[in-house]
């Protein structure tokens, strides 16, 4: 066998080989005889560079490698450093128990779809919902996301099923049936607010309970639209349309500055209770506010609309 890299006293037939990403022996192979747990991927993968994200994170088990089906087991089966992870998407391996777990195994998991399964093996089946975790904290489950002016003046709700326009997977599918499911608090997101004609941009509100409540129940109306949620709080007959200029606009959750103890820079009365960071704050109110043109959240534009989600 010849010498094939005569430049380097390193490389020669019967060199070790290290792992390199370099045919160190001449035998055309290269990094061979490091893949202990042969597996086909060696601690420094494919580019011989350790420390990537195509290394086999465990060299000693043949059933971890980059790209292996993750299982639910509490291991990193596929390298990607991120524990039991295919509760994400649309393949159901280890679903979560809430999207607040999603988020507590990992801190920087995306919004998305995933499967959770509240109550575990043996009660109800598992479903797929999304998860917001963008806006103050995460591991909030989004029950209803409104969109589109329409929404508030046709029977297009039910309890079960998709809901108005879902947009990437808002609101659609099983995601109201989370009837095993309790929570404490509950977000209503407005992701383009007009205040007096300056647009905030996304603001949000959460009301918090002390103990745990009755889960959401659902949007169900054959006339206007109604809300019933995680703590028995029904609004019904909120049939207004949005324009885009919100001069006939009515909507959950805002209260005027000149509300009876809800003003609008933190000095909200009452017992419901919120907070967003932003002090910036709007309380419970079936009716909405009298919006006239100080203020409105719009529903017609891109990247406009109200969340409602609870965790």
């Amino acid at each position: 066998m010849d010498d094939c890299n005569d430049s380097n006293a390193d490389i020669f037939p019967g060199a070790s080989e290290s792992c390199d990403g370099v045919d160190e022996d001449c035998d055309s192979v290269i990094d061979n005889g490091l893949d202990t747990d042969a597996d086909g991927v060696t601690p420094c993968g494919p580019d011989g560079i350790s420390g990537t994200v195509d290394d086999d994170c465990d060299d000693d088990d043949s059933s971890i490698f980059p790209g292996a089906e993750e299982e639910c087991d509490g291991i990193d089966n596929d390298c990607n450093t991120i524990v039991d992870d295919d509760g994400l998407g649309g393949t159901l391996v280890c679903p979560y128990v809430s999207c607040a777990a999603v988020i507590q195994a990992n801190p920087s998991a995306p919004d998305g779809l995933y499967w959770l399964d509240p109550d575990g093996d043996g009660g109800a089946s598992p479903y797929q919902i999304y998860c917001l975790h963008s806006v103050d904290g995460g591991g909030w489950e989004v029950q209803a996301y409104l969109r589109n002016e329409s929404q508030w003046n046709t029977g297009i709700f039910s309890n079960f099923g998709t809901v108005g326009d879902t947009a990437s997977g808002f609101a659609s599918g099983s995601t109201l049936q989370s009837a095993n499911s309790t929570y404490t608090e509950k977000i209503i997101v407005y992701e383009r607010l007009i205040e007096q004609g300056s647009d905030l941009g996304q603001q949000w509100m959460v009301n918090t309970r002390t103990a745990g409540s009755v889960t959401y129940n659902g949007i169900d109306s054959s006339t206007g639209w109604s809300y019933r949620d995680s703590f028995g709080a029904g609004f019904s007959n909120a049939g207004n349309v949005c324009t885009h200029d919100c001069s006939s606009f009515r909507g959950y959750g805002m209260f005027a500055d000149s509300s009876n103890g809800h003003g609008y820079h933190g000095t909200q009365g009452g017992n419901n209770g919120c907070a967003d960071g932003n002090n910036i704050c709007w309380q419970s109110r079936g009716l909405g506010c009298n919006v006239g043109s100080s203020r409105c959240s719009l529903l017609s534009g891109a990247g406009e609309g109200v969340i409602y989600a609870v965790r």
